[in-house]
């Protein structure tokens, strides 16, 4: 339920864009369709043109003190976004 919980912590300082979360970009599902992966539970993507206002929200979480919890995955996330947005790539993640 970390995601979630890092959900809820984002909207409540609204750093969440209308159309993100990071639950959906860990669990989302897979960009192409694949078997059943029984040991691998989250696969999530975004695609390049989806990305730009995720990646700005998030930027604003370096202008707030954060619980420790959190501050590693919402910079990984940012980080992510905002490399892939200036690459203009797709971002697909997996989490285990």
């Amino acid at each position: 339920d970390f995601p979630q919980q890092l959900d809820e912590y984002l909207t409540e300082h609204d750093l969440l864009a209308d159309d993100f979360t990071v639950t959906d970009l860990v669990f989302g599902g897979s960009p192409v369709p694949l078997p059943r992966i029984d040991d691998f539970p989250g696969i999530g993507y975004r695609e390049f043109g989806t990305i730009t206002e995720a990646a700005e929200r998030l930027s604003w979480a370096g202008t707030i003190t954060m619980p420790d919890e959190f501050s590693a995955a919402v910079h990984d996330t940012f980080q992510w976004l905002a490399r892939a947005d200036r690459n203009k790539k797709s971002v697909v993640v997996f989490f285990h």
